[in-house]
């Protein structure tokens, strides 16, 4: 690809903050900026990856004007009117919830047979000095709490889907049936671009996590979905919504 400068300072863009999906670049000095005219004839290599984005992969499903979408040419975008409903799903759930519900199994468990010996231990007596029984509730307080709060996480990832909705000039952004920060809508109408980004991790073992982003004239880039843990569906999901909007497209 050609190298890719920066229209506010000049500087140029190392290729990790170049995005080919949404044809968006991102410099240093916060810049967030469509790089066709500096692609070239190169930009039709983006037109196919875009297509190529459009296909949902597993754990996302697409539907636009009703009909499901199962492939990038799973239906004619001339068939779609102009800000034609689409709806995005994804589940949650993905393998490492098993191990968390194993190991929220376990420290509940625990959880119950302390607080089932306190109680037990006050309503009998057992010869424990006063005031056992009261210590032996409060002492795992902080436990207790890690444990409603890893329950309810675990429960979500089971249970809950992330539904994105485009509709005319709306993308509105749902989550259940658990409750769960990040819901709202988002106004499409002075959309520059959409763009995906890695989140920073700091720990080099954990599995990489990514955002997808609208870029609005005007405006700081706004977070539309956070933390997946594909890629593929990040990527997806910014394909439909430029396609919808119409920024960016093949």
């Amino acid at each position: 690809m050609a190298q890719i400068s920066c229209p506010a300072c000049s500087a140029r863009i190392p290729s990790k903050d170049v995005d080919l999906a949404s044809k968006l670049a991102k410099c240093v000095c916060g810049e967030v900026f469509d790089f066709t005219s500096q692609a070239g004839s190169e930009t039709g290599a983006v037109g196919v990856d875009r297509r190529r984005d459009l296909a949902p992969p597993a754990g996302l499903t697409v539907e636009v004007a009703g009909a499901k979408v199962t492939s990038s040419e799973g239906y004619r975008v001339a068939d779609v009117p102009p800000g034609g409903r689409r709806v995005l799903t994804r589940r949650w759930f993905e393998p490492p919830a098993l191990f968390l519900l194993f190991f929220c199994i376990a420290w509940d468990s625990f959880l119950v047979f302390w607080y089932a010996s306190a109680f037990g231990s006050v309503a009998t007596g057992d010869g424990l000095p006063a005031g056992s029984g009261l210590l032996m509730s409060v002492f795992p307080i902080a436990h207790l709490a890690v444990g409603v709060g890893l329950t309810y996480c675990t429960a979500a990832l089971f249970l809950n889907r992330t539904t994105i909705e485009l509709d005319g000039r709306t993308a509105r952004v749902r989550h259940g049936p658990l409750f769960w920060r990040g819901a709202g809508d988002h106004p499409l109408d002075r959309l520059r671009g959409v763009y995906v980004k890695q989140d920073e991790n700091v720990h080099r073992n954990r599995p990489a996590l990514w955002s997808v982003f609208l870029d609005a004239e005007h405006h700081a880039a706004v977070l539309l979905v956070a933390r997946l843990g594909s890629e593929r569906q990040a990527r997806c999901i910014a394909a439909h919504v430029a396609e919808h909007a119409g920024v960016g497209g093949p």
